[in-house]
């Protein structure tokens, strides 16, 4: 009967854990009160559920001379699991920046997001995508990564390139959008700043210069395609081209 209860109670724990989840998800603003809150919930679950199994290990092996010994064993797994969940991202950090030296502006592509290393702390890499999302990602998760540096300042090849955009469409805004777009490519070298201007030609009408510097010269083109896939638009974002 004992273990009845404890698979009921557990039932009812989970459905009531989800349930507060998502009433926090509801809870309306941004405040740094609410971000807090969120990231609490983890950890309270995780708390709750471990109270549950010690007290469950309590009740089925109640009465039983090896009652110690599971509790002990449970609590031995616990550090363990809890030890290696903790030192493993630092332990693979350790590795990875003594084999790669990790380092702010290299490019980093992984079977889950691709883009430049913006940030390298203790245990994660923060990652910087073509969109311009920051993702951070365990150093566990990194085995398989393919690691480049770009060029020191002053190699490369110098490219520019003129775009004619649409009548209205030479929004002061656009420059920097363009400029984040190609702070995540990875065949630009960072090291020489990109420069990104409006500028008029012969017969007045809106152009869109772009200047920077790539790898080889064959990734000129690469680059031009995708500065011309972003101002054509898509993915619900307006065409800024003739």
């Amino acid at each position: 009967m004992n273990l009845l209860y404890i698979v009921i109670l557990g039932f009812a724990l989970f459905f009531a854990l989800q349930l507060i989840n998502r009433l926090a998800l509801l809870i309306p603003g941004e405040g740094s009160w609410r971000s807090f809150l969120l990231r609490s919930l983890p950890l309270l679950e995780f708390v709750v559920w471990l109270a549950f199994a010690f007290w469950s290990a309590r009740i089925v092996f109640s009465g039983l001379p090896y009652r110690g010994v599971v509790e002990s064993a449970m609590a031995l797994v616990l550090i363990v699991a809890l030890g290696w969940y903790v030192l493993r991202d630092f332990l693979n950090g350790v590795l990875l920046k003594s084999e790669s030296d990790f380092k702010k502006g290299q490019i980093i592509k992984t079977p889950l997001v691709s883009g430049k290393v913006a940030r390298v702390g203790y245990r994660t890499v923060q990652v910087e995508t073509e969109k311009g999302e920051k993702v951070r990602i365990p150093f566990a998760r990194l085995g398989d990564a393919i690691i480049s540096s770009p060029p020191e300042k002053g190699q490369g090849h110098s490219q520019m390139l003129r775009f004619s955009l649409s009548q209205g469409k030479d929004t002061p805004g656009l420059p920097e959008e363009i400029k984040q777009v190609l702070y995540n490519l990875p065949w630009i070298i960072l090291e020489n700043e990109p420069l990104v201007h409006l500028v008029r030609d012969a017969r007045d009408k809106p152009q869109l210069e772009v200047k920077f510097s790539v790898i080889k010269e064959e990734h000129a083109l690469l680059v031009e395609q995708k500065l011309k896939a972003y101002l054509e638009g898509g993915d619900n974002r307006e065409n800024y081209l003739v």
